[in-house]
């Protein structure tokens, strides 16, 4: 999407255009259709086998996966439009020096576009694990909101669940921050 072709804009727009038309009350619609997966994905024979071949405990995540490949683009758009706003900003001389210098576009990749991403990165974490927490399928959002309302449990229940949970991703932000954070060459 950041290199130049014909229809650039058409593709970036395809991109972002899920998570405009699927936000609010549209998203709970659909998945209370049932268009949250691909119908049949894992029932067509190469992917039973590849299912079958992995361990018993692999079976189910994969599977999830799987199924979850729309819900998963659909709320990729913002992240990809970050991305893409990060790419446009590096400098295009300095691939121009890699190039001279010999570096292959691997390398370039290793060494001067990711490097220059890493900042998005941890911001793009950082939205994805925000972003996670009040998501209309997340199962542990479900289940505190049906404790909120629960003979047994009631709001009190709920409310601690939800405290833990703001903690956990808490946690998962922390961590995100430490391992996606650029460090010098002296603390390595």
């Amino acid at each position: 999407l950041n290199l130049k072709f014909k229809g650039k804009g058409f593709f970036r727009t395809i991109f972002f255009l899920p998570v405009v038309i699927t936000s609010g009350p549209v998203i709970q619609e659909l998945t209370a259709q049932g268009a949250t997966s691909v119908p049949g994905i894992t029932n067509t024979a190469a992917v039973a086998d590849f299912l079958l071949t992995l361990p018993r405990a692999l079976r189910n995540p994969v599977d999830y996966l799987l199924t979850s490949f729309i819900l998963i683009l659909w709320f990729s758009g913002v992240q990809i439009l970050i991305y893409l706003s990060s790419l446009q900003k590096i400098d295009k001389s300095v691939y121009e020096a890699a190039s001279i210098d010999g570096a292959s576009a691997w390398e370039s990749f290793w060494k001067i576009t990711l490097p220059s991403l890493s900042t998005t990165t941890i911001i793009n974490a950082a939205y994805t694990i925000i972003t996670l927490s009040h998501f209309s399928e997340n199962k542990v959002i479900k289940y505190i909101y049906g404790q909120t309302y629960a003979v047994q449990g009631g709001i009190g229940y709920s409310s601690a669940m939800s405290f833990l949970y703001f903690f956990v991703l808490l946690l998962l932000l922390v961590i995100a921050f430490l391992v996606l954070s650029p460090r010098s060459e002296k603390t390595r």
